[in-house]
């Protein structure tokens, strides 16, 4: 072999291991690539031997649960909805998988579960509607909302979720991150969408979208134990 062989045999060699450790530190396999009925038909797989010994109330087991895909405000499937009989639900939310995280402890799956709406404390699955005061005179801590009430004046607690107690289970349904933990619950009306929490229509493009009444989902951190 000549020198100017054995130069380019040594070069590409090289450049195929540089190009392998940066596919390994970078490389994705992205959820995209995937269709809605091949992540319905995941999640669901992941929830069948789950669901059944997560417990409510005083150890009671759940009845039933669905799973309804939730998009974002480009309309892409960005989180799935699991909704509990006789009541409760979390979220689920669709992420890519980094190839260096299938040898690490850290998450390798594709699917995250929430934490606010939480499988050991009953009271963490309630969500009251509210619509936001401006004026900031409301009641401490929550100056700045104004709690919907019910026929006897008290707040209300919801234990299903937005969608539901709002009869638009069967309705394309959307989540829309709004900062780091805070979504609105959503449905198309129109050319705009209908808040769930207040009730009121907004636009993506509202300058005070970052204040429009939403709820707070936290997702688990990624480790392998976390993963749905």
């Amino acid at each position: 072999m000549t020198k100017r062989a054995k130069r380019i045999t040594v070069f590409i060699v090289v450049l195929s291991f540089i190009s392998l450790v940066y596919l390994f530190l970078y490389g994705q396999i992205k959820a995209e690539w995937f269709s809605e009925d091949y992540h319905i038909e995941q999640v669901n797989k992941r929830l069948v031997p789950k669901v059944f010994d997560w417990k409510y109330a005083n150890g009671e087991k759940y009845e039933s649960y669905t799973v309804h895909p939730l998009y974002d405000e480009n309309d892409e499937l960005k989180y799935f909805l699991v909704e509990f009989e006789p009541y409760g639900f979390v979220f689920v939310r669709i992420g890519n998988i980094a190839f260096f995280r299938m040898i690490t402890p850290m998450s390798n799956s594709m699917y995250m579960l929430n934490t606010v709406y939480s499988l050991e404390n009953e009271d963490k699955y309630t969500w009251s509607p509210y619509i936001r005061d401006e004026t900031y005179s409301q009641p401490m801590p929550d100056k700045d909302k104004e709690w919907i009430l019910d026929a006897n004046g008290d707040r209300i607690y919801y234990k299903k979720s937005p969608y539901f107690v709002t009869n638009n289970l069967n309705e394309r349904k959307y989540l829309i991150e709004i900062d780091g933990a805070g979504y609105v619950c959503a449905v198309k009306k129109d050319d705009k969408f209908l808040n769930l929490i207040s009730q009121k229509t907004f636009s993506i493009y509202d300058e005070d979208l970052a204040y429009k009444e939403h709820i707070y989902i936290s997702f688990l951190v990624k480790t392998k134990s976390c993963d749905l």
